[in-house]
């Protein structure tokens, strides 16, 4: 906590100050790559919200039809664990399996409950992750998947968490340097 502090409260110091290590026309591209980055990771967790909303109000939709109890609570905690690298399948399921089982004699639900959660979570993570936050931080779909795939194997769970981050801060680097434009464009949407 006091290291969070710290950073928010002298963030405009320590932003003025990097700056000032970068002369001239330099200062005036680092400032604004730094701002693209900024812009990028807001765009990121903004997008990741997105995808939980949808998924959550599908998922407990789908399990209200379904009559598991505690629909509502079920939906977001699936939706939640589905963002989860690597593990996010497993656990997306396991909430609403647990509160199928309170349902007597239904192990058709139960089975449905499972056929739905993955199907949901198969679909949001394979094509809407891609879509969504590749255009809310400005990368076209095929780096965002290419990323996630190279990120994931270089740094496992940390890597998939980072991808879409990392990769377009080297966007927003690569935009605002006259010679790696082109390197941007390739990268973007």
């Amino acid at each position: 906590p006091f290291l969070v502090y710290f950073m928010l409260s002298w963030r405009d110091h320590i932003n003025r100050s990097f700056l000032r290590l970068f002369p001239g026309e330099e200062r005036y591209q680092v400032g604004r790559t730094w701002m693209g980055i900024g812009d990028s990771t807001r765009a990121y967790v903004f997008g990741n919200f997105l995808l939980w909303v949808f998924l959550s109000s599908v998922s407990a939709i789908a399990f209200f039809l379904l009559g598991v109890p505690y629909w509502p609570l079920i939906g977001l905690l699936s939706a939640f664990f589905s963002l989860v690298p690597y593990v996010g399948l497993p656990l997306s399921i396991l909430p609403p399996v647990l509160a199928a089982i309170a349902i007597p004699n239904r192990f058709k639900i139960i089975l449905t409950v499972v056929a739905l959660t993955a199907a949901f979570h198969i679909f949001t993570m394979n094509f809407l992750y891609a879509k969504i936050i590749g255009r809310r931080v400005r990368l076209n779909p095929l780096i965002v998947t290419v990323a996630l795939m190279f990120w994931g194997v270089v740094w496992g769970g940390v890597g998939l968490l980072l991808a879409v981050p990392i990769t377009a801060a080297i966007k927003a680097v690569c935009d605002n340097i006259e010679s790696l434009e082109p390197y941007g464009k390739l990268l973007g949407d």
